[in-house]
């Protein structure tokens, strides 16, 4: 029978930690980077989508359509290597504006803050696709370190357990829906209910 000591060597993953969490950096600033970019860029985009405008409407409807249809491995290669190169308010007195301040953007950020925290712990989780493209990070790490020992199930193992550390606080934000967090809309939207009513 063989040893099953040789099978697994978690030394392997503990002499080499310090090593893997190096790019644990790289892949915080770039999931961090990404949510806080893709959120403005999605606000713009949804300003968009809601203008008057019916040429803007179909650019954003455009620009919303082709990433959502693309692949995520293609959308890091084409930013890497090609962009470089190309360098309800009709029912109150409030003006456009005041309802959506008021009214729609309260209701939309409430309603997609589930979705933010599952998409923030997916760039987490694909942040490590960018390690095709040589950037230093968590996986391209953890590429390296098995590699060089020969120990690609501890190392990758590991890694896993790391991001599994890094999305599972996420996960349970995404599930903690506390009346409280709504407090503020809901002063916000209370008045109008009542008017309504």
């Amino acid at each position: 029978m063989q040893d099953q000591s040789a099978l697994w060597k978690i030394e392997v993953v503990t002499k080499n930690l310090p090593y893997l969490l190096a790019g644990l950096e790289m892949t915080t600033l770039l999931a961090v980077l990404s949510m806080l970019l893709g959120l403005v860029l999605g606000l713009v985009v949804a300003a968009g989508r809601l203008s008057r405008f019916a040429p803007l409407r179909g650019l954003a409807g455009l620009y919303t359509d082709i990433w959502r249809s693309t692949p995520f491995l293609a959308q890091i290669l084409w930013v890497f290597y090609a962009l470089p190169i190309l360098t309800g308010y009709s029912l109150t007195a409030m003006t456009r504006s005041q309802s959506m301040r008021r009214i729609v953007l309260p209701q939309a950020v409430t309603r997609m803050l589930p979705a933010i925290g599952s998409q923030s712990i997916n760039l987490v989780k694909e942040s490590a696709l960018v390690s095709i493209i040589n950037l230093q990070e968590l996986m391209w790490y953890a590429q390296s370190l098995a590699g060089f020992t020969m120990r690609s199930i501890e190392i990758l193992s590991a890694v896993a357990l790391i991001y599994a550390a890094l999305t599972y606080p996420q996960a349970l934000l995404v599930n903690y829906r506390p009346s409280v967090a709504l407090c503020p809309v809901a002063r916000t939207c209370r008045p109008l209910y009542r008017h309504l009513a």
